[in-house]
């Protein structure tokens, strides 16, 4: 192998990058078999043994950082506009990457610090940074600082001139009232529940990532309903979680390109496969089950010779 010492040009923080051929010197062909996630467990392995950082911590530390400033950018803002969020938080040193869909409407955003990156379902409590659920976090940060409050419809990216003038609270009864007086009415006397806690998770597939969000319980479900076949000595209990977790999200190919890379016959579902009036529970069960078949290997059939 052949290792060097690289120095990032812009955090100036030092890494190793290593060529290893797959053929030792004894002509032996090194497995690759998840060769990414071995190589992570590697890296682990040695950050404890150095007593070195591990990424996991950093990144932890990170995004802390990351969700304080968001906020402190909510906070600053007197009213909200995807603009001024941008503003504030490049004014604290981080860029913010909108990413739009076809019809250009804004469906997601990254933060970037250095070489770190989050997406917003990332960030937060309960996915409150979200393009959904940031405007309403933004009023929470506000409801109690005595500031007017100006909302605007939609996610999309508009010019000051289009959003909504802001509104006084007063108590003259014939004034529109505001839209945290509102927001309070509306809460009053109900009792607020935290949002059940989801499974977030980004598995690798070809060149990009196939993106998991499913909510804790169908995974916990997807994880007791699926079991690895006795004849299948490569597989791992996860493999074929995640196997299911494709299919339940609708990555059949990757579904099917990982059951045949954990040592399963990789037979694709049949064209009629997929959801019809399942419930999310029975969609997990149905995908569990079919990640099961999926991991199993494929039968060797030997043939005698006759007499």
């Amino acid at each position: 192998y052949v290792a060097s010492l690289h120095v990032d040009s812009e955090s100036g923080i030092p890494h190793l990058h290593i060529v290893v051929n797959r053929v030792d010197m004894n002509g032996h062909v090194n497995n690759d078999h998840k060769i990414r996630e071995r190589g992570w467990m590697a890296a682990d392995i040695i950050n404890q043994r150095r007593r070195w950082k591990l990424p996991k911590d950093i990144r932890d530390r990170h995004r802390h950082q990351i969700n304080d400033a968001c906020k402190a950018a909510l906070r600053e803002l007197d009213k909200f506009s995807w603009e001024g969020y941008c503003d504030k938080m490049k004014d604290k040193g981080y860029s913010v990457m909108l990413r739009h869909d076809k019809q250009g409407k804004l469906v997601g955003y990254t933060v970037w610090m250095g070489n770190s990156h989050f997406k917003a379902s990332e960030l937060g409590v309960a996915r409150n940074l979200t393009v959904p659920k940031i405007e309403h976090t933004w009023q929470k940060l506000h409801q109690h600082d005595g500031q007017h409050i100006v909302a605007h419809s939609g996610t999309g990216l508009k010019p000051d001139s289009q959003l909504s003038r802001p509104i006084s609270a007063t108590p003259d009864a014939t004034k529109p009232k505001s839209v945290v007086e509102r927001y309070s009415e509306r809460m009053a006397g109900q009792q607020r529940t935290a949002e059940p806690p989801r499974y977030i998770k980004d598995i690798p597939y070809k060149d990009g990532n196939c993106h998991i969000d499913i909510p804790q319980s169908i995974h916990d479900m997807i994880d007791r309903e699926v079991s690895v076949h006795p004849d299948n000595e490569t597989a791992t209990h996860e493999d074929v979680v995640k196997v299911a977790m494709l299919l339940f999200a609708g990555y059949i190919d990757a579904a099917t390109a990982m059951s045949e890379s954990s040592g399963g016959g990789g037979s694709a579902p049949d064209s009629g496969w997929g959801r019809d009036k399942d419930d999310d529970e029975e969609w997990a069960r149905r995908c569990a089950q079919m990640a099961t078949r999926m991991s199993t290997p494929k039968p060797k059939y030997g043939y005698k010779r006759g007499r």
